[in-house]
């Protein structure tokens, strides 16, 4: 196996710094608010979210 390289190794801690935080969404959303992942950040930062795409729902685009 090839030695890696430093930015190798910066790029292989992201893809698992996202590959964690992708677990993490898939058992909040498989768990719902049984997930112990679901804290009160959490929850804002998903209402934040669900505010910012509001325009983009068939919903929201009703009202243009």
């Amino acid at each position: 196996m090839p030695k890696l390289t430093k930015k190798d190794e910066r790029s292989l801690a992201a893809a698992r710094q996202h590959m964690e935080r992708y677990q993490i969404a898939l058992s909040v959303l498989a768990q719902e608010d049984n997930s112990s992942y679901v804290t009160d950040e959490f929850r804002k930062r998903l209402a934040e979210a669900k505010e910012r795409l509001a325009p983009y729902t068939i919903a929201g685009r009703a009202k243009t």
